[in-house]
């Protein structure tokens, strides 16, 4: 059991790296394997394990795999009239409202968790990877870090004024920008990988060498 522990302890980083890329790649499993059986089963659990982590709202998610006309992404008018959800529905989440093969189907989490999980992973394995090679911890300056996460933080909290307050002078393109959102989730997942990786891999080094 303590060699397990060791392991666990010297590896901790690339372990958590290589769960982050299966958390940030299976939600674009379920609309591949919507595509070839709309009545997947496993392609409906992985929409329904997700919402327990995203809002999977989806005007705000990206689609795959749709018809000839379809398009990456719709404005909950046009699934409204499309008949992808009901003409009444503000729907606040995405459970059920998968798409179909005419537009497409929505991976399993939103267009910002794809931009922040997938930037994540990417970061993290090359972090990883670089480390290794290098036998050095990577360090960069926490005003860099927080640059790279702000934008996120700040338009995040900017929505939820605009919601809250019901402030009607910011433009419906900003708010519904999915350019914007995969962008400052990007930006976002960059700053959390160079925050969490090396310092976990320094931490994980210490504690190796210190058993030795």
């Amino acid at each position: 059991m303590s060699k397990v522990f060791s392991f666990l302890g010297k590896y901790i980083t690339e372990i958590m790296v290589f769960f982050l890329t299966i958390y940030a790649i299976m939600p674009f499993f379920s609309p591949l394997l919507f595509s070839f059986n709309p009545d997947s089963v496993v392609a409906k659990n992985i929409q329904n394990i997700y919402t327990l982590f995203c809002h999977q709202r989806p005007q705000s998610s990206l689609f795959l795999f749709g018809g000839e006309d379809s398009q990456f992404f719709y404005t909950l008018e046009e699934l409204k009239e499309l008949e992808i959800v009901p003409q009444d529905s503000l729907v606040s989440r995405g459970l059920g409202y998968w798409g179909n093969e005419e537009v497409g189907y929505k991976v399993a989490y939103c267009i910002r968790d794809v931009g922040i999980y997938s930037a994540l992973s990417l970061m993290g394995l090359l972090l990883v990877i670089y480390m290794n090679l290098k036998k050095k911890i990577v360090k960069v300056h926490w005003s860099i870090i927080l640059l790279l996460m702000l934008p996120m933080a700040l338009d995040g909290i900017f929505q939820f004024a605009v919601m809250f307050f019901d402030i009607g002078w910011v433009p419906e393109a900003y708010l519904l920008s999915m350019h914007k959102k995969l962008v400052t989730g990007i930006l976002f997942g960059i700053g959390g990988a160079l925050l969490v990786f090396p310092n976990l891999k320094d931490a994980s080094k210490l504690g190796y060498n210190g058993k030795e």
